[in-house]
Order: structure tokens, then sequence, then C-alpha cells
């Protein structure tokens, strides 16, 4: 009765055709699960109609692209980026009813790494013009603003240089915080031209600051050679480019800059600027028992509170997503989803089959969890259309094995007489019965070109390394993602096309190499300090502040609720750098004033880490109000490591070396060095 009611209705013979072939209806159990109902579409399926994907409740048409560039090409990723956009603004021009989405992991990296550009060329640009204007109010020449900026750019393009020789590139990521390293190098100016500001004589200011610029090169670069112990690249990229810019930018310190200054009549600082820096260099920081007392409370909550520290192993919390990839996103789970978050995972192998078969592996794996309740529902259109060979012949197998002569013939008698009662000709269901006599062979789908090649692609993928990867779209709560997550994964030759699920375990692994990279840089400070001051107390003392920084940056950390990343954590190195050029510095004045009584190289010392410190915390503190999550994270990190480093080194490395002066050894040994 249904054929003949088709037949009836039919105005183009399509309903001929169809019922030739197939008498039975045996098409609506494949159409049931090519096209379920709203009601009836289970978790992550998709409708089919006229051979578009559309949600459950067809208010939104999905495609599925499959760029031909890898993650590695980012050029092409932002060619590809700004088309895809260009194409969408002008169809929704075209179309004003319409509104068209798109998210994927090539559109949030290119959109992550704009946002880290336009928060680093607005933070750091607005933080350097301040910079500008407060040394040239504080100093009145702008000689003195380029011969600061001529070293830092030599650095810069020494290390870029130097990266390429060895490279040919290095991460974005990476270039972006190591800007803040040029902070280091620019202290090293300032220490010069500063020394030469106030002494007048272009020897001197080489022969007294020689030695505390080049041991702070040396040390710093320690703490940064440490992180090429890392498995992570981020973190190897920045050791080097960071090594190298310390390198060039000391070279040109000391044997480029002093080139273009002259000597001149030495004078005391009387600048505007240096009233505020002399009032905080005069207080007596290392003799206040109010500032003492707080700096040991500081230090003994530091060193308690350091093992509470957390460390945020997921890079998701790092990513900046834009309005509409968010919203694409959100769109997504709340029609094809329910509210269940759902990630692809695919079965893979060189051999299509042999992909197809972990690809089955993976649903009795997806089934069980099912059972459990851990998945909500996964797409099952995939194994309905592919097949590997030897499943296929089981199958052409069972079929001849069922439709034997006898059951054929039996069938077309009860047809011929089906098709009498309602006026059917018998000769409609030859095409039908030929079908069951037929012989078959396993076929290729993926290769026969039946499926159009834009649906194809959400089904199986050829890459061209060799690698079929056969997907499924799998859903369940998003509490329960790690659970499902490494059930699935566990089995062999599954992946979860998610990135940051295989980034977790290296970024646990470079969090927990992390102290045994910060213990090598120490144990090389160490040294270097020992050989260039030749007496372990001095070393130790210059070497406390750094030591004890790490432990009190910890503790108000885990005070505060802040977390360690992988890329905040990278500053810490930049702290411990930084916290070792401060404290040479000032044992250099320290020893000077032991020795001869002037107290004129230490007040100079101090007076170039106030404009060190101040240069350094304006443009870490700039970074605070990026939109950028991971540059943010840097910015509130760094003040707070810079601001303990700093009184650390005024407070707690003056007072020791006082300590120790009221030895009578340790006095005379100190004191029978003569300046040469």
């Amino acid at each position: 009765k249904e054929n003949r009611r088709m037949l009836e209705e039919d105005m183009t013979g399509d309903a001929v055709k169809i019922i030739s072939i197939d008498p039975l209806g045996w098409r609506n159990a494949l159409m049931a699960k090519l096209m379920p109902s709203e009601e009836e579409a289970s978790v992550g399926d998709y409708t089919i109609e006229n051979g578009h994907f559309f949600c459950p409740d067809k208010s939104v048409v999905i495609a599925f692209l499959s760029p031909c560039f890898t993650e590695m090409e980012s050029g092409k990723a932002t060619r590809f980026y700004h088309l895809l956009e260009k194409t969408r603004k002008a169809f929704e021009e075209e179309h004003p009813f319409v509104q068209v989405l798109a998210h994927g992991n090539p559109l949030g990296s290119v959109a992550n790494a704009g946002t880290i550009k336009r928060d680093m060329m607005l933070t750091v640009g607005i933080s350097l013009i301040i910079i500008m204007i407060l040394l040239l109010l504080c100093f009145r020449k702008g000689r003195f603003i380029l011969q600061m900026v001529g070293p830092v750019l030599y650095g810069t393009l020494f290390a870029l240089a130097c990266m390429y020789w060895i490279k040919g590139y290095m991460s974005l990521m990476s270039l972006g915080i190591s800007s803040i390293i040029l902070g280091v190098a620019i202290s090293y100016c300032l220490h010069v031209l500063i020394h030469h500001h106030f002494a007048g004589d272009v020897e001197r200011v080489l022969r007294e600051e020689s030695t505390p610029v080049v041991l702070g090169c040396l040390t710093t670069i320690g703490a940064f050679l440490g992180l090429l112990f890392t498995e992570s690249d981020l973190l190897r990229d920045f050791g080097l480019f960071s090594t190298f810019a310390l390198v060039g930018s000391t070279l040109a310190a000391l044997v480029f800059l002093p080139h273009f200054m002259k000597d001149k009549t030495a004078q005391e600082g009387t600048g505007s600027g240096f009233k505020l820096v002399d009032r905080i260099n005069d207080f007596p920081w290392e003799s206040n028992k109010w500032v003492l007392g707080i700096m040991a409370l500081v230090i003994v909550a530091g060193v308690v509170m350091s093992t509470r520290v957390k460390f945020d192993s997921d890079l998701r919390n790092l990513d900046y997503d834009e309005a509409n990839i968010t919203r694409s996103q959100s769109l997504y789970e709340e029609k094809n989803n329910q509210g269940f978050t759902s990630f692809y995972f695919a079965a893979y192998d060189n051999n299509l089959d042999k992909a197809l078969e972990y690809n089955d592996l993976l649903f009795q794996r997806l089934d069980s969890l099912k059972r459990e309740g851990l998945v909500k529902g996964y797409s099952e259109l995939t194994p309905l259309l592919f097949q590997p060979t030897a499943e296929q012949q089981r199958r052409i197998d069972l079929w001849k094995e069922h439709w034997t002569p006898e059951k054929i013939a039996s069938l077309k008698r009860n047809l011929e007489a089906a098709g009498a009662r309602n006026g059917i000709k018998p000769q409609l269901f030859a095409p039908f019965l030929a079908l069951l006599e037929g012989d078959y062979e396993p076929g290729d789908l993926f290769e026969s070109g039946v499926v159009p090649e834009e649906m194809l692609s959400s089904f199986i993928e050829h890459e061209k390394s060799g690698r079929y990867l056969v997907f499924t779209n799998v859903s369940f709560k998003p509490e329960e993602k790690d659970i499902v997550t490494d059930a699935l994964v566990a089995g062999e030759q599954t992946i979860i096309l998610e990135p940051f699920y295989y980034c977790r375990d290296m970024v646990e692994i470079v969090h927990d190499d992390f102290r045994t990279t910060l213990l090598i840089s120490s144990i090389f400070v160490l040294l270097v300090l020992i050989i260039a001051f030749r007496r372990l107390p001095v070393a130790l003392t210059a070497f406390l502040p750094m030591f004890l920084s790490w432990y009190v940056l910890q503790g108000l950390m885990a005070i505060f609720g802040l977390e360690f990343n992988l890329i905040n954590i990278v500053i810490s190195t930049f702290v411990f750098g930084i916290g070792v050029d401060y404290s040479i510095f000032v044992m250099e004045g320290l020893l000077q004033e032991a020795r001869t009584g002037e107290k004129q190289m230490l007040s100079w010392h101090k007076t170039a880490i106030f404009f060190s410190a101040l240069v350094l915390i304006i443009v870490v503190a700039s970074l605070a109000f990026a939109r950028h999550p991971a540059i943010r994270s840097i910015g509130i990190i760094s003040v707070i490591g810079m601001t303990s480093t700093i009184l650390l080194t005024y407070c707690l490395e003056p007072f020791i070396f006082k300590l120790l002066m009221k030895n009578a050894k340790f006095r005379e040994k100190t004191q029978e060095v003569k300046e040469k």
C-alpha cells in the first residue's frame, strides 16, 4: 500500500526508481540513522538535507573545513583566518538576516597571536613613552635617551640574528615575553651612563663598572641558560633569545657606548628627579627596626607558604578567545550537544582498513562508557558508511548465506502477489530481485567519489603524511572530560583532537623540572660569585637576597591566591636574574665603602638600581592591563617579584654585610684589598 501511494503521488519518476530497488522499505532504517528527527537524534548527530549538515532542530547549518596546512605554518593560518573573516563579512552583508560564525584550533591560534601582538605593542609602547618622559625630566638630555636605547637595540638585533642562524624561527610568545628582558639590558646601560653622569671620566667608568656589569651579565645568563634543560620549545627559545640579547647589549654598553661619551667635570645629580631618589636611597633600610621586622615576617611567611603555591597546567586558561569564536563554540554546544561538551576523537593508521578496525574498537569502548553513564552520546554515521574490507566480506558472506535461491523464490512470489493486489506490475521488482541474486565484492567508499568531498572530510581525512584519521564526535558532561578522554585515548591508535590535552603532560613536566632548573642556575650563579669576590661570606651575602626572593615570591602568590602557569613561571627566572644584578652592584658599593670609606660608589649604584627598577616595574606593571590572560599574569607576578627583590637587596644585604664587618677578621680581610 505504501508503494502504491508513492507511485500515485510521484510526479518525477523518482518513486519508481526507489521502489524498483527497495520495495520492502529497507531504506527507512538507513535514513533513520542518517537523518534522525530532533527527538530521536543522539547527542553529536546531525541531520542531512540536500547535501548539507544541520543541527537536529535544523535551525543551524554546519560546515566543516579541513585546512591544507599544519599547525606550525602560522603564516598560512593567518592568511586563512583573514580570508575566512573577509568571506564571512561579505556573506553577512549580502544576507543581513543570516549570521555566520566559526571556531576551531587554527582560528583560535591566530586570534591568540593577534591579541598578544596588540597587547605587547600597546602596553610596552605606552610604558616606554612614560619611561622616556621620566628620564628626560630627570636627566634633561635627549642624548642620554639615545645612548641608553642604542645598546638595547643592538642587543635585540644581535639576538634575532643569532636565533635565525641557529634555528631559523622562534615562538611568538617567547619573543613577546623576551621583550621584558630588555629591561635588564637597559639596567646595564643605566649603570654605565649614570656612573658617567656623576664621575665624568670615561676611563674611570669603564674601570669601575666593567667588573659588576660583566659579572651581572654572566650570572643572569646562568639563570636563563637553565631553561635550555627543559622540554619546552617556548622556554628554550626564551632562554636562548634572552642570553643573546644580554650578551649583545653588554658588549654594546662596554665596547661601543664609551666612544659616544665625553669626559666632563664631575657633577652631582641636582635634577628634579634626583631629590626623590636621594631620599629613597638615603633612608636607613638596613637599620630601621620596623622595616627589618616587616621584612623578617615576609621572609618567614614566604618560606612557610611557598609549598602551597599551585600550578595551573591547563593551557586553555591562557587562551584569549574572541567574542565571535566563543559564541560559535557556545552555539554549537547548545544546538548539537544539549548543554554537554563534545570533542572529536580519531582512530588512525597509515592503512585505511586498519584505521577503521581501530575505530570499531573505539566504538566498543564508547558503548561501554555509555552504559556506565559517562558518555551521553556519539556520532554513529562513520561506521554506518565505512567498514574495513574484512568486515565487508563477512557481511557479504552472511548476505549470500541468508538469501538462498529458495528464499529469493519465496520472496518473489510474495511480492508478485502483493503487487497484483495493489495494481503494481511484477516487472517493477526485477531490479530488486537482481540485487538479491548478484555477486558482490568489498569496495572502497572513501576513494569511490560517491560521498561528496565536502562531506567526506567530516568522516575520514587522509593526511599528507599518509595517515588516515577516522573521526567520531563524542559528548559528555564537562566535569567528566578527563575520565572519558583518558579511557578513550588509552586505546590503541586513538587520539583526541585537542592539543591542550597533550600539552597538559608537557606543562606538568616543565613544572616538575623547573625546581631542578633553578637549582642548576643557583649553583652556577653562586660559583660565579665565589670566583668573582674570592670570599665565600661575601658571595653568600650577595646570593642570599636573590635566593630568598624566590621563596618570598611563591609565598606571596600562595597568600593572594595566584597560580603559576607555563608563561609566568618563566618570569621567575627574570626575577631571579635581576635579583643577581642588584645584589652584585650593591655589594660592589659596600666593598668600596669598606675599603676606602667613600660612599659615592654605593650611592651611584643605588641611583642606577632605582632607575633600573623604575623602568622594569613600569614595563611589567603595564602588562597587568593586557587583555590576554597569559600576558596579564606576567605583569602581576613580575611586580610582586621585582618589589620583593628590591626590598631584600636594599634591606637584607647591607644589614648582613654590616654584621660581618663587626667581625675583626672579616673586616681586616675586606680592608686589606686595595683598589688598583
